[in-house]
């Protein structure tokens, strides 16, 4: 079910309805558990078992994990809940991409195996297993400390509560399919009895006009000219068709998730819950480094506590440094989708990533233009960076990629991109720049009478300008 459907807009009506209505912290749970369900139900069905198996189970496995006795004990509980649950994501997310690799490596044909070519991917199942890993890895750390008081789960919990409010977390309908990545630690002492005067409804009617403008003014009518960033039409493409499509898309794919998590925000926080922010105008970002600690903030922030972390971060010396960020931007790239183009463009954040680490360039703010020009320099070559690792994301064949990419760079004779497509993209793209700048050079906050004025102007383009309600693009990892 999308966000973006009178299905959704329906659903949230009934079950904000009914929440404040009933009493106590488990029937207002419950009311959100059955809503959770029928969202994810509407478009798979079938794949809702695996969804209520997953959470299940690793709710029952945090459970024993604070039940065991001994450390060795729960350190196996922790460790097998883990690997089911990678299990889990490899098999229906990375079998399929095996066996093709595998027959393009062999020349053979497995065909033995091609059912496993046919696996649905259950949407949102990168994001949902994330989520019990963190409950697991959470219940681990804090049981260590104390084995009757805990982050996780209230002193002296039955299976049946656990089981009952692990899921909870787990499937919490807001953000199950595209996130923000929520940490159960930040999540289960917001477990607790809602009242409807605790609404923040400033944060709501923010993350809410904000966020649908930009996945249906800006996102989808921008996905209407990027359409051509794929095969055969990028053959023969112009260099600057090249980069004004790829600019678009840029624009485009921030828009689409940065549009996303906010109405996730909103919804939640619609019935009292504060889920994390996952954008913090990326675009504005001096170095690849601190482009990751403003894009998908959450990931970024996962990826940092539960592996680059725990594989020794930056304690084990310059060379395990390097190997450990290329480690981690490598299997956030195959997190993100079932192709190597996603290796690849994990890798090519870790190479860049590594390059700065070396040069010193992530930590410096100013090169070698100086003042407020330097950093507005800055500021453009990242973004350029970052949008040429995009054409991995829009062209998941590594050839494709490769010949678009090659064709940006050298298609120069080619006559110039047709003006109208310019200014379609240019036009869409403008109210991206606009989200960035106000926040740099704080329009709205010296003038708070323009705050009115830009919510009457996104809900006017929502109404009269609002594309269809195409799905979202993380939808797919």
């Amino acid at each position: 079910m999308l966000f973006t459907t009178i299905e959704f807009a329906m659903l949230v009506a009934i079950a904000f309805s009914i929440f404040y209505l009933v009493r106590g912290v488990f029937a207002q749970v419950g009311i959100l558990l059955i809503a959770s369900i029928v969202f994810y139900a509407f478009s798979s069905p079938w794949l809702t078992l695996l969804l209520l198996a997953s959470a299940i189970f690793t709710s029952w496995s945090s459970y024993e994990i604070n039940q065991a006795d001994t450390a060795k004990k729960r350190k196996i509980i922790a460790c097998v809940g883990v690997m089911l649950n990678i299990f889990v994501l490899v098999f229906f997310k990375y079998a399929g991409l095996l066996v093709r690799s595998l027959e393009n490596l062999t020349g053979a044909s497995l065909s033995g195996a091609e059912w496993l070519v046919m696996l649905p991917l259950p949407i949102g199942i990168s994001f949902y297993t994330f989520q019990g890993i963190s409950m697991l890895i959470d219940t681990f750390r804090d049981s260590r400390n104390s084995q009757e008081a805990s982050e996780v789960y209230r002193s002296g919990q039955s299976l049946g509560e656990s089981l009952y409010y692990g899921s909870f977390y787990v499937i919490f309908f807001p953000q199950l399919v595209a996130g923000p990545v929520v940490k159960a630690k930040d999540f289960f002492p917001q477990i607790k009895v809602k009242s409807i005067s605790q609404i923040n409804w400033r944060l709501v009617t923010h993350s809410l006009v904000v966020g649908f403008f930009l996945k249906l003014v800006i996102a989808n009518n921008l996905q209407n000219q990027t359409f051509w960033i794929k095969y055969p039409y990028i053959i023969g493409m112009s260099a600057d068709r090249a980069w004004t499509l790829l600019i678009g898309y840029s624009c485009q794919i921030f828009a689409d998730f940065a549009g996303y998590s906010l109405i996730a925000i909103g919804i939640a926080a619609l019935f009292g819950y504060r889920l994390p922010d996952n954008f913090n105008y990326p675009y504005l970002s001096a170095s690849i480094a601190e482009f990751w600690r403003r894009w998908h903030i959450s990931l970024s922030s996962w990826l940092k506590d539960y592996l680059y972390i725990p594989l020794g971060g930056n304690r084990k010396g310059s060379f395990r440094t390097y190997l450990h960020l290329l480690i981690v931007m490598v299997l956030g790239g195959l997190w993100h989708g079932a192709a190597w183009s996603y290796l690849i463009w994990g890798a090519y954040h870790g190479l860049l990533l590594g390059v700065e680490r070396a040069t010193g360039l992530a930590s410096a703010r100013k090169g070698m233009v100086p003042g407020m020009l330097g950093t507005w320099t800055r500021y453009v070559v990242i973004f350029l960076l970052v949008s040429l690792g995009w054409s991995f994301f829009k062209l998941p064949d590594i050839t494709h990629a490769g010949l678009f990419i090659s064709q940006a760079f050298t298609a120069w004779e080619s006559s110039v991109a047709q003006k109208k497509e310019v200014i379609v993209v240019a036009t869409y793209c403008l109210p991206v720049l606009l989200y960035h700048l106000n926040y740099k050079l704080k329009f709205t906050k010296t003038r708070p009478y323009l705050v009115p004025v830009a919510y009457g102007v996104m809900l006017y383009a929502i109404v009269v300008n609002g594309a269809s309600a195409d799905a979202f693009i993380y939808f797919q990892f």
